[in-house]
């Protein structure tokens, strides 16, 4: 069967052994509410899978440097905005003040979301609010 909707973690260190504790707790949270986790490092493969996946609710998790280009990469598409929740983690408070201040300033597209770090309790949120936002 084809997944339904998704949670895309888009980051240059998300398949890094580093990252692994952090990647089967994402995995583990949206297999139990059932969706599929697929782990990108970078905004043009995001945007290249986003082209072909434009039907589907998705949640993205990403970071400062990736967020910037995906928004730029995603102006080209025909998209229904409404079905993707964008999740930018800030991992210093530097990063946190900068994605405010552009994301006050962002195009016109989906609100973004400012996640100063990752939890179950995030995550579990990030999941209520892509349904939250489905068109019934």
């Amino acid at each position: 069967m084809a997944a339904q909707w998704f949670v895309v973690w888009c980051h240059e260190r998300s398949l890094k052994p580093q990252r692994t504790g952090t990647r089967q707790m994402l995995k583990h949270m949206v297999d139990m509410a059932g969706g599929t986790l697929l782990c990108i490092k970078k905004a043009a493969t995001f945007v290249q899978w986003l082209s072909a996946n434009t039907d589907k609710p998705i949640v993205l998790l990403t970071d400062w440097r990736e967020v910037k280009p995906i928004f730029e990469g995603m102006t080209t598409l025909a998209f229904d905005y409404r079905q993707l929740n964008i999740h930018v983690l800030a991992e210093t408070p530097k990063e946190f003040e900068r994605v405010i201040l552009w994301s006050t300033y962002a195009m016109p597209m989906p609100a973004v979301q400012v996640c100063p770090v990752l939890t179950a309790d995030y995550i579990r949120g990030m999941i209520a609010a892509l349904f939250a936002n489905q068109l019934p």
